[in-house]
């Protein structure tokens, strides 16, 4: 969870007087286990354990430094003062203030042990899927060396779905949680990612997408994550004959002193409503145009914005640049009006130059209980290895943000194009490349993308 700089905390706390002393098993260590422990245990994805008292003891100002700046735990849906979504988000591992407090006075009091016998019964993270009722896993292991830099790997799973089904829950497991630093898993519906040049494991190289036609987000894990479960009512339909192509970034470090190789077999779990739910879930991918349509739904740009952009390309040495997508939601889908939609979930995807994205609506008509405009969602501090769906925490369906016939969405994504951005500059390295070049839209280490992944429900007439 946590970086490896090294803080020097200050002598004294600025928080609450109260004289309590703070102590890692009693007040600090059931917030570990809650919010770090899923990367930083034996085993985990994370360069350093936190499991015991000496563990955290040696990582105590990093601990403060990483989870006062936000950056830990990984969460990159924060409130800004351009983005302020009117509801919570489910399984929200962010730390609350008093939180934050504590590791702060514990830090700055001598980080104490205190008594073993407060120390709460140990760890045990949920990884299977309740209920689960298929599970596909790759040809065969890949394995990662510790003389790559991180990589993507693409893997076929075929479920032979020999007619539609409708998936309740979905959740990944992977099998080796020392390399593999997370998934995404997409749809194949017309079964083109079967034709790649495959490897013996089944799978192919990939970075920034698929490389598939109409591809759609299935769901995204990282550690930490519990098992994607949709109400008993929900579920997505899947076509008869798609693939799925489990997106796997894995990051080597977990191969270093131990021969430098280490084999992942990693499991898809999936769960199948008993037969056709109330809502169906669909899943889409919307921005990454490249210009503007007759309907001026695409890409736009600010022409009084000096960092906005006139065509998809980002320049060599520009810093804090534009793109936006727009998109009205259509009067028509599959031949049908369109029915009231309800956003339940939603994430950007942008590669190493995004810095910041946000997300944003404009209603035409608005409920009575709805904002004409909401933004509902911002990323200031984007960071590809960390990407993740989030879920809205409504009371029920129906009260979630609402989308209806030509409504627009917009997607502003702002990217960081200079050697300043460390990101950029290890790309750049690892292509041998010692300067910034142009950017232009597309899949591979070096291009762009601008992208919002949103989870919606309707009523199934």
């Amino acid at each position: 969870m946590f970086g490896t700089a090294v803080v020097v905390v200050a002598g004294c706390f600025s928080g609450s007087s109260n004289d309590t002393p703070v102590t890692f098993h009693k007040d600090v260590e059931p917030i570990v286990q809650q919010h770090c422990q899923s990367c930083h245990s034996t085993g985990g994805i994370a360069p350093f354990t936190l499991t015991t008292y000496d563990d955290a003891k040696g990582k105590a100002g990093v601990m403060v430094s990483m989870t006062q700046s936000k950056l830990m735990p990984p969460w990159g849906a924060q409130e800004t003062a351009s983005c302020k979504p009117r509801m919570k988000w489910t399984h929200d591992p962010r730390l609350s203030q008093a939180e934050l407090d504590k590791i702060q006075k514990w830090a700055a009091t001598g980080a104490l042990e205190g008594d073993p016998k407060d120390a709460p019964p140990p760890y045990t993270p949920q990884l299977g899927l309740s209920n689960s009722q298929m599970e596909l896993t790759p040809a065969a292991p890949y394995t990662v060396t510790v003389e790559n830099n991180d990589s993507f790997r693409c893997f076929v799973l075929d479920p032979k779905f020999a007619q539609d089904v409708w998936i309740n829950g979905s959740n990944v497991i992977p099998g080796n949680a020392e390399v593999v630093h997370h998934v995404v898993v997409f749809t194949d519906p017309a079964g083109e990612s079967k034709s790649k040049s495959l490897g013996p494991d089944g799978g192919y190289d990939c970075f920034g997408g698929v490389g598939v036609t109409a591809p759609s987000v299935l769901m995204a894990w990282a550690p930490g994550m519990l098992p994607q479960e949709f109400p008993a009512d929900v579920g997505t339909r899947i076509t008869k004959g798609t693939l799925l192509v489990a997106q796997v970034h894995y990051h080597p470090h977990g191969a270093a002193g131990s021969g430098g190789y280490k084999a992942d077999l990693t499991k898809l779990q999936l769960r199948f409503n008993s037969g056709t739910p109330t809502w169906a879930l669909v899943s889409a991918l919307i921005g990454n145009f490249p210009k503007t349509a007759p309907n001026g739904d695409g890409f736009s740009y600010d022409k009084n914005d000096p960092n906005a952009l006139s065509s998809f390309v980002i320049p060599a040495n520009a810093k804090d640049k534009t793109v936006t997508q727009r998109f009205a939601i259509p009067p028509v889908i599959n031949n049908k009006p369109t029915p009231p939609l309800f956003l339940y979930g939603i994430g950007g995807h942008m590669h190493w130059a995004g810095t910041h994205v946000d997300i944003n609506l404009h209603r035409l008509a608005p409920a009575d209980n709805e904002p004409q405009d909401e933004c509902l969602m911002g990323i200031p501090q984007w960071d590809f290895n960390w990407q993740r769906i989030y879920h809205y925490d409504a009371p029920s369906l129906d009260q979630l943000p609402s989308l209806k016939q030509f409504d627009q969405l917009t997607i502003k994504c702002t990217y960081d194009n200079t050697l300043d951005n460390p990101k950029v500059a290890e790309a750049l390295k690892q292509q041998g490349i010692t300067q910034p070049k142009n950017i232009s839209l597309g899949e591979t280490t070096l291009d762009e993308m601008c992208l919002g992944i949103f989870q919606v429900v309707s009523k199934i007439q």
